[in-house]
């Protein structure tokens, strides 16, 4: 009896949940993906690009949830093959965020919510890509059969023995630099606003000072505009380094070099993420294109109209 329940059997993998982890959730994340990477690159409007951030990263946060809880459950209802998956498509999800959030310098003020909202969802992911490292030999509804599971880059490589050492390896580094640039900018933020305010207390006493006190005069204007050219000269001192520090290519060819290297990287991603899928051999899953797999396309909608908003020539 013990030797049967310890057997898989399916010949590699049980059959996949096309709610979690089928085409139309995975169509999903690659649209959402590169639609976003190209809107953080091209579009102007604040609106258009928060749109599509939210979504995105309510999407992260809403799969990585639900596949915890449907895989850690009493009776499972999707496999450890499902959640690699789930993974590779939240690994590529989280990069976009964080890398088109480097392009969003230009709304400095009004990204602030977004990194908030960046951060909370980097955390979720970190805690799923651990809780799978843990639970990796056990978890799902056939646990069994995770032994036959493989991860891909370009080639598979076991799941349970080459992919659980480096993913513990790659994890543990990812949150630690990840917690210390987060903690260190925004050290840096309250050091920085701190000595703004310093420099503009000062400059306000000392105009104060300044000021003639004389019967039958008119009172010198003060000098709290210098205050503020302080504040924005310290601010436009910083977008200028942001500038220089990025390659030096021409104006028109910057863009293009730009978007064809996030292009061929998620392309990459995408490739893997479908031989992961190829490689892991699920088993059948009986009807396709079920409403868990619909939904979600969705969800491509606004940032599609956006992204074509985004890149319509402007009327001359």
């Amino acid at each position: 009896m013990s030797n049967t329940q310890n057997v898989c059997q399916y010949t590699n993998g049980p059959p996949m949940n096309t709610d979690i982890s089928g085409i139309g959730v995975r169509i999903s994340f690659y649209l959402q993906t590169i639609f976003l990477t190209c809107l953080s690159m091209k579009s102007q409007k604040l609106l258009e690009i928060t749109g599509a951030f939210y979504t995105l990263i309510a999407m992260n946060m809403a799969v990585a949830v639900t596949s915890l809880i449907l895989g850690l459950r009493a009776e499972p209802e999707i496999s450890f093959h499902d959640v690699l998956v789930v993974f590779y498509l939240l690994l590529m999800s989280w990069v976009a965020v964080i890398g088109s959030l480097s392009f969003c310098h230009l709304f400095v003020d009004g990204t602030a919510i977004i990194k908030i909202w960046s951060i909370a969802q980097s955390y979720v992911i970190f805690a799923f890509t651990l809780v799978i490292l843990i639970k990796s030999q056990t978890f799902g509804n056939n646990p069994q059969c995770n032994d036959n599971a493989v991860v891909v880059l370009f080639r598979p490589f076991s799941a349970l023995r080459v992919g659980r050492t480096v993913g513990w390896i790659v994890a543990v580094t990812v949150i630690a630099v990840y917690t210390g640039v987060t903690a260190t900018e925004y050290w840096m933020k309250c050091q920085g606003q701190a000595q703004l305010e310093r420099i503009i207390r000062r400059i306000k006493i000392r105009d104060t000072e300044a000021e003639p006190n004389l019967p039958g005069l008119e009172p010198v204007e003060t000098k709290r505009p210098v205050a503020e050219n302080v504040a924005s000269g310290i601010s436009g001192h910083r977008i200028e380094e942001q500038t220089q520090s990025l390659p030096s290519f021409p104006a028109p060819a910057r863009p293009i070099i730009e978007i064809a290297v996030k292009v061929i990287l998620w392309t990459i991603a995408v490739t893997n993420t479908e031989l992961l899928v190829r490689w892991n051999h699920f088993g059948s899953s009986g009807s396709s294109w079920r409403l868990g797999e619909v939904l979600p396309l969705f969800l491509v909608v606004l940032p599609l109209m956006n992204m074509v908003n985004a890149f319509k020539p402007s009327p001359t």
